[in-house]
């Protein structure tokens, strides 16, 4: 039809032109090169010219590990190691930044418009959008308008990015059915598990051979740098009350933050609204109705009239409703009449009383126009066509200095605390260096609150309440170094008092964890060897099919059968990752047994394929194209991915290697 034909020849132009944009996307990547700087130390990742710092590090690492707390539950200890947190974290932040670098490249954007669908379609507003909701949804989310307004302009971007590359793929018919027909048989597994805990107490604990084990693992147990020192801490919130206050310093405070004390306009708004036909549905009436034509099947009058976008009869209703009301009808009346009318597609809704700034854009500038008692033409709204009426209307105003006098003072004192701090600190510091006697003595004679660390501290076991660059500086000096320190808006001075380089302890000294290292190796390897004759011995049955029943029966193991589950859905205690799942969907029934042992958590599995059972394809016949949609949709992943891999492979990335040696903050 008419509108299928245009869709067809914009897709086929549309894939040309990304093509060759992602032609010279992948062309550009890496050609700039990053000059690093001496002081690195705050930052964690260098990707080309583009910084991570150890903040925003913690704080993903943190988000990663919460989201495997809530997967894995209880059995989350067990799986962090085998994940890698870190590596994971670094790869995500490195990948994200990738992608949005792709984003920026290819010029990729949304409007204002689709940021604000996005965000009042969330399941939050289910039950409509008003202020107080929003306010409430920024309080839990715990982010601000701004920062909520970004998140969704990155995630939808990032959406049209992948519907771009989706676009690119092109899957035959026959590649299509053989997609489809691998992803959706199902197959059934066998195993055989061997826990590791079993094999705990036949592990040898002699000395010499947890004395063999500490000398073939000596660095493992290298205590880092440690040091410990008192300091004394200057803090803005300690100088804010003492700061003098006049009133030009008032005046000049509220003049530079007037614009933090408007109170927004704020409106009760109501409208009426005509529900418009979704436009795939309007179009598909209309390619109808002009096939009918066409066809010659019907040439009436009113078979031509069909053709016209069946959206026009509700334009001229909202047409009319607008005219009874510049005529004198209340808006009352006209709405009542509309939405009692089934043909008119009407509905009639109270925003309540809200700041102007909280309506959606597509009808924020026609409410602000309205002054109390008046209706707007009528608005375009995308899915509906509206007449705002405003029976309240409550203008901006301007807060007077005496309505937010202690307000203004407050932040004052605040700007200026700062500079009473430094002046303090570096007075401080200029008397502690002539006098002979220690910190905590100096502290006392001039009224300063003293503070002392910890017995040590080191990178991996900082003090929370010390700042790390303060840490990072106190290591590289020696004991009775004096030192001021200056972080963010505080101030430091530390006096060291002792300072522990690394070293490796002695094995007596270090013996409780190296023996319990120990045990958990030996332990692990004793499972491993049994599992791995457990597979020797069903490699060597001359009964495939069953060689784990008849494995199992030999070294007085049960075996455990899954249920059909197709490559998606597969759950297994030893399918834990997408590797091991792979392998497993790799196997076939004349090639039925794992050619290796499987590690999944604290135990070994010997894993065969019992089944297979066929894809149903007369369900993919009867759901051709929404399957072509979704493998169009994988493979647009895989592209992006693939396009990902590249730009990382040709961009220049160092990563601090103190990224794995300090924790993260959920760890």
């Amino acid at each position: 039809m008419f509108f299928e034909l245009l869709r067809s020849k914009q897709k086929s132009v549309m894939s040309f032109l990304l093509i060759g944009f992602a032609t010279v996307l992948i062309a550009s990547f890496g050609l700039d090169t990053y000059n690093y700087g001496a002081n690195q130390s705050p930052v964690a990742i260098h990707i080309d010219d583009h910084e991570i710092t150890f903040q925003q590090y913690y704080q993903h690492h943190e988000e990663l590990t919460r989201m495997y707390r809530n997967q894995f539950g209880e059995n989350f200890e067990t799986f962090k190691q085998m994940i890698n947190l870190e590596q994971q974290t670094t790869d995500s932040l490195i990948n994200d930044y990738l992608v949005d670098r792709i984003v920026s490249q290819l010029g990729l954007g949304v409007s204002q418009r689709q940021i604000e669908s996005r965000i009042q379609t969330h399941p939050f507003f289910a039950g409509g959008f008003t202020f107080a909701k929003w306010q409430e949804f920024q309080q839990l989310s715990g982010m601000s308008e701004a920062a909520i307004e970004q998140a969704s302009r990155q995630e939808l971007v990032r959406q049209q990015l992948l519907n771009t590359f989706a676009g690119l793929a092109f899957l035959s018919p026959q590649e299509l059915e053989a997609s489809y027909s691998r992803e959706k048989q199902k197959h059934k597994f066998r195993f055989l598990q061997v826990r590791q805990n079993e094999f705990e107490s036949k592990v040898d604990r002699s000395d010499a051979k947890v004395a063999e084990y500490y000398d073939r693992n000596k660095e493992k147990y290298e205590r880092p740098a440690e040091v410990s020192f008192s300091y004394v801490r200057f803090s803005p919130d300690q100088f804010a009350p003492n700061v003098e206050v006049n009133e030009e310093d008032l005046v000049a405070t509220y003049n530079d933050h007037r614009e933090e004390f408007i109170e927004r306009k704020t409106l009760k708004l109501e409208s009426l609204s005509f529900l418009l036909e979704k436009k795939d549905d309007a179009e598909k009436k209309a390619d109808a109705a002009l096939a009918a034509v066409l066809d010659k099947k019907a040439e009436t009058a009113e078979s031509q009239q069909s053709v016209i976008d069946p959206n026009d009869a509700l334009k001229e209703k909202a047409k009319a409703a607008v005219e009874r009301l510049r005529g004198g009808e209340s808006f009352e009346k006209v709405a009542a009449d509309f939405v009692k009318d089934p043909a008119a597609r009407a509905e009639r809704k109270e925003f309540g009383t809200l700041e102007i700034e909280a309506l959606p854009e597509t009808i924020r500038s026609q409410a602000d126009a309205l002054n109390a008692g008046e209706t707007s033409e009528v608005v375009d709204a995308g899915d509906k066509l509206s007449i705002l009426y405003a029976p309240e209307v409550k203008e901006a105003r301007q807060k007077t200095l005496e309505e937010i006098r202690t307000d203004i003072e407050r932040i004052f004192r605040s700007e200026q605390a700062p500079i009473y701090l430094s002046a303090s600190a570096d007075d401080a510091f200029r008397r502690f260096q002539g006098d002979s006697g220690d910190l905590k003595t100096f502290a006392e004679k001039s009224g300063l609150q003293y503070t002392e660390s910890p017995s040590f501290v080191n990178l991996t076991t900082v003090d929370p309440t010390v700042p790390m660059q303060v840490v990072e500086r106190a290591l590289k000096l020696q004991p009775g170094d004096r030192e001021q320190i200056n972080v963010d808006n505080e101030s430091f001075i530390l006096q060291i008092t002792e300072v522990k380089a690394p070293s490796i302890p002695e094995l007596a000294a270090a013996k409780e964890k190296v023996l319990a290292d120990y045990v958990a190796e030996e332990t692990q390897r004793l499972a491993r060897e049994h599992a791995d004759a457990i597979l020797k011995a069903a490699k060597e049955s001359e009964n495939p099919v069953d060689s784990t029943l008849i494995a199992g029966r030999t070294f007085g193991i049960a075996s455990q059968e899954t249920s059909y589950v197709t490559h998606a859905e597969a759950k297994a205690p030893f399918l834990t990752t997408p590797e091991e799942i792979d392998a497993a969907f790799a196997l076939t029934l004349d090639a039925p047994l794992a050619p290796k042992v499987t590690k999944a958590g604290d135990s070994y599995y010997v894993v065969q394929l019992s089944g297979i059972e066929p894809a149903d394809m007369a369900q993919f016949k009867a759901e051709r194209a929404k399957i072509a949609a979704e493998e169009a949709e994988l493979a647009g992943s895989r592209i992006l991915q693939a396009v990902v891999e590249t730009s990382r492979a040709r961009a220049e990335i160092r990563v601090d290697p103190q990224v794995s040696a300090r924790p993260g903050n959920a760890v």
